[in-house]
């Protein structure tokens, strides 16, 4: 008598069909592991998929971004133009806190309350606020600071605003701008 690899006792004479026997006994243990390893790779297969699809949607919305920023940046360098050409009629005759958009027309920049959308899709806008001095040193402070101040005449706080109007979303840049030229 000897033992087979399942355990089994089996005489020398049987040995080729207990080893049939001890064979199909194992294959039952061969197909948990199988289910178990179906089981793993499903759920990093699920995981590869929701990994994509989220690099995928980032993807798109990046390009969407990156064109807001750049707006942003046109338009600072649009309100530089409008300061360069003149300050008194292009940014100090323009009204406190009010939204102007601003457009480039072959070239010349303009800043109006007339709405409109960039490739159908951004809208742009200027807020111009004014700025206030400390009278002790001249550094710049908050409008309702409680310290002693004087509006400066020759200088604006601007906020250039891009609005993806598919998405909702925003980028912002506030900056300072000064009669430089005194024009």
């Amino acid at each position: 008598l000897s033992t087979c690899g399942c355990g089994q006792r089996r005489s020398r004479s049987a040995s080729n069909g207990m080893k049939r026997l001890c064979q199909q006994g194992a294959g039952g243990f061969g197909l948990i592991e199988v289910l178990v390893g179906a089981a793993i790779a499903a759920t990093v297969l699920i995981g590869s998929v929701t990994a994509f699809q989220s690099l995928v949607r980032n993807g798109l919305r990046a390009p969407e971004e990156l064109k807001a920023l750049y707006l942003v940046q046109g338009g600072v360098e649009g309100v530089r133009f409008l300061r360069d050409s003149g300050w008194n009629t292009k940014i100090e005759a323009l009204q406190l806190h009010t939204p102007y958009y601003l457009l480039s027309v072959l070239g010349v920049w303009e800043a109006t309350t007339t709405p409109s959308l960039i490739s159908g899709t951004f809208k742009r806008t200027a807020t111009f606020e004014s700025v206030y001095r400390r009278d002790s040193d001249k550094d710049i402070v908050a409008s309702t600071s409680a310290e002693q101040k004087t509006l400066d005449p020759d200088a604006r706080f601007v906020t250039v605003t891009v609005i993806a109007t598919s998405t909702g979303s925003s980028v912002s840049i506030t900056t300072l701008f000064t009669d430089l030229f005194e024009n």
